[in-house]
């Protein structure tokens, strides 16, 4: 059944004859699975084939307990197995288009935990200490007896997931860097984020070797995986641009009383002509929401990196190779004009505070610079300092 948002759950299979689909060894007998269960999470896009399915191995185990726990790894597809390689029954398709964490009992082995975009070839010890932990976390909630939860097991799955969704975005977005990205922007993942970043420079001053400032980070959702920016609290007025809050701007609040008054005394077309000027604060609204909708396509492309159960070995990496590029060339028009935004009201708006001592305004200089003699001038309106007041 599919329970909340996005999250669907296979229940328990059990396989007690040679004719099931679980109770079947490879060629290296191995044993197979006797029970199967399985949650599924996040949308994925499964055209061309879904990530493989792999088990997690614990991050304190030695390389004799690696192999040991190997042997219990996932057996080949049979005729009445599904293609995703989570040994449910072909009959179940509640993890089509999602991501899964697989639970298999194994006899003389225990409880094996296997999930989309691990392999079971690597264990943990050559990822970051944020990832070894949330895998051993995962394995506990579902091995220990004493700290069984599935709550925690689904959201160490999650953050996992969340890492290795970020990773595969940002090689994507890195491949066609030197085509589609200015030199300033800067891209890397930390703890479950993309940090977008910029070098900031000056026309007489050379700056090369000064790191790049943080302008602002897309986190991944462990609830619904899709990636929302988020802001630095010292950076109020973009906070507040990007949630459209009409207290930013003395002009736009104006501006909505008046039309609210208009649609009570003159109609529409009064209306029309009061809001005729976009403000600021919706026009950083929509760059966000164009950016939120266009890396969330790119995510669900990307899944979690790794390996596919290509659905055709000859053209479906190709064909997923294609659709992500699309996707890419979107998502950078997207990220350059959000990383202008943030680099005007947030880098440039607390340069102007400290250097001046007063709140920069918006909305009292015009609206957007248009300059058809430079074209890679970033379409954004201009902040304002106030050296006057009476």
């Amino acid at each position: 059944e599919t329970l909340g948002d996005g999250i669907a759950v296979s229940p328990a299979y059990f396989f007690d004859s040679e004719s099931d689909v679980g109770n079947k060894s490879d060629k290296n007998n191995r044993p197979a699975p006797i029970a199967v269960m399985a949650v599924h999470f996040w949308l994925c896009d499964d055209r061309y084939g879904s990530p493989r399915v792999g088990d997690i191995i614990c991050s304190d185990e030695d390389t004799a307990n690696s192999e040991k726990d190997d042997s219990s790894s996932m057996i080949g597809a049979g005729p009445g197995q599904r293609r995703d390689d989570n040994c449910l029954p072909a009959s179940d398709d509640k993890g089509k288009e999602r991501l899964s964490l697989c639970i298999r009992a194994v006899p003389m082995v225990g409880l094996v935990v296997s999930l989309s975009g691990s392999d079971a070839k690597n264990d943990m010890t050559s990822e970051s200490h944020h990832l070894k932990r949330n895998a051993d976390k995962l394995l506990s909630s579902i091995q220990n007896p004493f700290q069984l939860s599935m709550s925690d097991a689904l959201l160490a799955a999650t953050v996992l997931c969340a890492e290795r969704r970020c990773h595969a975005v940002v090689d994507a977005l890195n491949r066609t860097k030197a085509k589609h990205l200015p030199p300033w922007i800067h891209l890397e993942v930390e703890c479950g984020s993309i940090t977008i970043a910029g070098r900031i420079s000056y026309q007489h001053f050379s700056l090369k070797t000064r790191p790049p400032t943080v302008l602002f980070r897309l986190a991944c959702d462990s609830r619904t995986g899709r990636f929302l920016p988020t802001f630095h609290r010292s950076i109020s007025i973009l906070r507040r641009l990007a949630c459209n809050d009409p207290s930013t701007s003395d002009i736009q609040f104006v501006s909505n009383v008046a039309m609210a008054s208009a649609r009570q005394a003159k109609g529409n077309m009064f209306t029309k002509k009061v809001g005729e000027r976009e403000s600021t604060g919706r026009l950083v609204r929509d760059a966000f929401d164009a950016l939120s909708r266009s890396m969330d396509t790119l995510g669900r492309k990307c899944g979690v990196g790794g390996l596919w159960n290509e659905s055709d070995v000859l053209r479906s990496k190709s064909l997923r190779e294609k659709s992500v590029e699309q996707s890419v060339d979107q998502t950078w028009a997207s990220l350059i004009t959000c990383s202008g935004i943030a680099s005007v009201f947030g880098v440039a708006g607390i340069a102007l505070k400290v250097s001046s001592g007063v709140d920069p305004v918006i909305d009292m200089s015009g609206g957007v610079i248009f300059d058809d003699a430079n074209a890679n001038l970033i379409r954004v309106p201009p902040l304002s300092v106030p050296l006057s007041q009476k």
